[in-house]
This record gives structure tokens, C-alpha cells and sequence, in this order.
């Protein structure tokens, strides 16, 4: 590769008389460029499959969530159920008191082992997620606060019934537990908002908190090596061309907005 670089040369009279130049030897650099532009298609198709292998492992863990759900619901539950019954019955026998006792001490452990086996399937993997939809997944969600937590809620949304592929309503309902899980743990706030809006381009899922806000939202407790937080949210909604914006000040609580893309039919 050359580079010439060259100017006119006039005589006295202004007459055209040749070219006087320099010639550059640009070859290295070409070499130098092309190799830069060839690492670079690299990294992006890098980047690309690291999308795809994301998303995919995302989806293999969900549906391993879901196997194990029903594990707990199916087979330890029913055990702990039957031996709930089965000891129960016995206390309606003419037992020693001690033996008695016993009995509904054991059955009390049980009750709450019922409770505890219940709870850990529902948040692995929600029936209602599947069965009645998000809006229904997050109002449980917000329900389970309110009844653990002193923090009241409120659901707004102006399309009852979103049109969102499975994968898509997986992901976003794992983002919003991980922002209403994060305002539990660290706003100390005692009000939780969610917003469900559509417009002709987007939906919108707002997580808003009355709490004590960051004057910088890089200061998000979430936000710590080797957890999740908003780099992991970012990467996840980057797979589905989704976005997260944050605003937040101090003692003005914090709003948490994820937008996706309506997906044209």
C-alpha cells in the first residue's frame, strides 16, 4: 500500500510545469488496521454468542428451577402431607398424655415444614407465573411482602394481559423479584409501587420506593462481586433489547424502570 501526497508546480508565468510529491509507504499500517478491524468482528461475534449463551443458560435455569419445584411439591411435599394426616389421626386415639404431646409437637414441626416446602416451590418457580400470567406472578410477589414485611403495595397497569413470549416473562419477573427483593433488604422503605404501562412501542415495569434513595445510583447495595445486580440485570435485558434506567436521590426513595420493546406481529 502507498500513500502519495503531491501539490502542483506553476512557473513563473503561471503555467503547469509537473508535480513535485512524496510517496509513503503505508503497507504496515494497512496490515496494522485490518488486523484491528478483524479483532474487533471477533470480539463482536464474541459477544454476540455470549448473548445467545447467556440467555440459554438463563432458560436451563429456570427450567431446572422448575424440576425441582415440582420435586418439592409433588414428592416431599405429598410425604410431608401424608405424615402430617397420618399422625394427626392419632391424636383423636386414647394415647398417654406424654405420647400425645408428642404427637402434636411433631405435627406442629410438620405443619411448618408444609409451610416452609410450599414457600421455598412457589419462590423456585411460581405456579401462577405459568398458569394465570406476570401481572398475576408480581402481585403475589408483592403480596408475600406485605404479609413478611411491614412495607404496603400498590399494582398500577393499563394492559391487564401483556403479550410476552414464555422467555421473556421469565426474565422480567426474575428482574423485578431481584428489584422488589433489593428494596426490601436495603431501601427501608415502608411503600412499594410497581407500574405495568404499554404504549405503542414498549412496555414499561417500574419498581418505585419511598426509601432512603442513593445521591449516586452506582451506590446500589446489589450492586457487590460475585452477586447479581444491575450488571447482571443489564446483560439480561440487553438479550431481549430491553433496558434499565435508574433514578434515585437521597431520602426521595428510588425508581427502577425496565423498558422491552413490543415485538411487532
Amino acid at each position: 500500500w502507498l500513500k502519495i501526497n503531491g501539490f502542483p508546480i506553476y512557473d513563473s508565468e503561471l503555467m503547469f510545469i509537473g508535480y513535485r510529491g512524496v510517496t509513503h509507504d503505508i503497507t504496515l499500517r494497512r496490515q496494522a488496521e485490518e488486523d484491528l478491524k478483524n479483532s474487533l468482528e471477533e470480539i463482536k461475534n464474541y459477544q454476540i454468542k455470549l448473548k445467545k449463551l447467556n440467555s440459554e443458560l438463563i432458560l436451563a435455569e429456570e427450567k431446572e428451577r422448575r424440576r425441582i419445584a415440582e420435586y418439592l411439591h409433588d414428592g416431599v411435599g405429598q410425604i410431608l402431607s401424608i405424615a402430617h394426616i397420618s399422625l394427626s389421626s392419632l391424636l383423636s386415639k386414647n394415647l398417654d398424655p406424654e405420647v400425645q404431646k408428642m404427637i402434636s409437637a411433631s405435627t406442629g414441626l410438620l405443619s411448618d415444614a408444609i409451610v416452609q416446602t410450599r414457600t421455598l416451590t412457589y419462590d423456585l418457580s411460581p405456579p401462577i407465573l405459568y398458569e394465570l400470567g406476570l401481572i398475576q406472578a408480581i402481585t403475589w410477589k408483592l403480596d408475600q411482602i406485605k404479609n413478611n414485611y411491614p412495607i404496603a403495595v400498590t399494582v398500577q397497569t393499563n394492559d391487564t394481559n401483556p403479550d410476552i413470549d414464555d422467555n421473556t416473562r421469565i426474565l422480567l419477573y426474575r428482574i423485578i423479584c431481584e428489584l422488589l427483593i433489593n428494596v426490601v433488604k436495603h431501601a427501608e422503605a415502608d411503600l412499594i409501587e410497581v407500574q405495568i404501562m404499554k404504549d405503542e412501542n414498549f412496555y414499561y415495569f417500574a419498581v418505585i420506593d419511598n426509601g432512603h434513595g442513593f445521591d449516586d445510583p452506582s451506590e446500589l447495595n446489589f450492586i457487590k462481586k460475585g452477586g447479581h445486580g444491575l450488571f447482571s440485570i443489564h446483560e439480561r435485558l440487553d438479550s431481549i433489547q430491553g433496558k434499565l434506567n435508574i433514578e434515585t436521590e437521597t431520602n426521595k426513595g428510588t425508581k427502577a424502570m425496565v423498558s422491552i420493546p413490543i415485538k411487532k406481529k
